[in-house]
């Protein structure tokens, strides 16, 4: 595969969110954690979720909507269950932290479940499954947006016109081998992320993913960006099952925790809710055993004979894994606007690129 004409690498970008991020006031340890995973996202191919973000953070730091080097706080602990407060850190840095308690947890107990609140944009939710499957454990994650307190409702429910849910990812990861069984998916036919990168390069949403204010399709992520119409749960005939899950993960990641949090989400303060599960095979069947029977049905599995040839059957994540080993040898893709915008956000906290 020849080299795109116009990348970054991954260690290039690493070092300069480093000094974008600490001069934004995280703790080195903070800042290298959340340009680390951001990286890894566009390493993967998960464009939107990766280096993409940095002006938006930056912009949220200078607005006051983040609060780099904030601790992760335990409000509630119950045996194997938790809730914890994020106190609007970077999303990302607090929950690594939180999925890592969940691993410790599970560690100890077999299971965990591990909820946060107060979270900034904790960005691509299989971030965090993928830390918890590389401890050895199988990990399941929920995620919404401050939909309890009836903020940012851009996803219609089933047959409806205005926006009542958030977008509201499910994602989870094996451990197998040297890179995990990894699913992640928006609940909503497209991520609110993808649509501002959508929206910034000129582009158009997949057609039968939005509609406007009177519930007719529509193409232009500007118009639901602005609040005029919805995003449509994922589905599209079948959307009810894209519904169905979006309620899920609302009520365990936003509901659980109950309504203690968050008078700032009720003035209008975005923020994130998530619920992470850790299950520990060790402490069921041991971690060989499920090791053995999993790479037993992987080949099951991908023996399936193909409707197409020329794209044999394959597991959750193995495209990742692929464009993961391109880019990180290519580099990672980046457009001039793109590079503009990393280059204007590192100079408005005094980063000369």
């Amino acid at each position: 595969m020849s080299k795109p004409a116009n990348t970054i690498s991954a260690d290039q970008m690493r070092e300069i969110g480093r000094r974008i991020f600490t001069a934004c006031g995280a703790p080195p340890e903070e800042a290298e954690a959340l340009i680390r995973e951001m990286v890894r996202s566009s390493l993967m191919g998960i464009d939107s979720h990766g280096i993409s973000s940095i002006g938006q953070y930056v912009s949220e730091v200078k607005s006051g909507m983040v609060v780099p080097g904030t601790p992760l706080r335990v409000i509630t602990e119950h045996g194997a269950l938790a809730v914890v407060d994020c106190g609007f850190n970077f999303g990302i840095v607090n929950a690594v932290r939180a999925a890592d308690m969940a691993v410790r947890k599970a560690g100890q107990s077999g299971v965990s479940c591990v909820i946060g609140e107060r979270s900034h944009h904790v960005g691509r939710l299989g971030t965090f499954v993928q830390r918890i499957s590389e401890a050895g454990q199988v990990g399941i994650a929920f995620a919404s947006s401050s939909t309890k307190y009836r903020r940012w409702g851009g996803v219609a429910p089933w047959g409806g016109r205005e926006g009542r849910l958030s977008t509201n990812p499910i994602a989870y990861a094996v451990p197998h081998g040297d890179w995990p069984i990894l699913f992640d998916m928006t609940t909503a036919s497209v991520p609110k992320q993808k649509l501002k990168v959508i929206q910034r390069t000129g582009g158009q949403a997949p057609s039968g993913s939005l509609i406007d204010a009177e519930g007719r399709d529509t193409t232009d992520p500007s118009r639901v960006l602005a609040g005029e119409g919805a995003i449509l749960p994922f589905g599209g005939s079948q959307g009810h099952k894209g519904y169905g899950l979006a309620l899920l993960a609302e009520i365990v990641s936003g509901f659980l925790s109950g309504d203690r949090f968050s008078p700032e989400e009720k003035e209008g303060r975005y923020c994130n809710a998530f619920c992470f599960l850790a299950l520990n095979p060790e402490a069921s069947c041991g971690l060989e055993v499920f090791g053995t029977l999993m790479a037993d049905y992987r080949r099951y599995i991908e023996s399936c004979p193909a409707r197409d040839p020329a794209r044999p059957v394959i597991m959750p994540g193995e495209i990742e894994r692929r464009t993961y080993q391109e880019r990180s040898r290519d580099g990672i893709p980046i457009t001039r606007e793109e590079w503009k915008h990393i280059v204007e956000s590192a100079r408005s906290v005094g980063v000369e690129l």
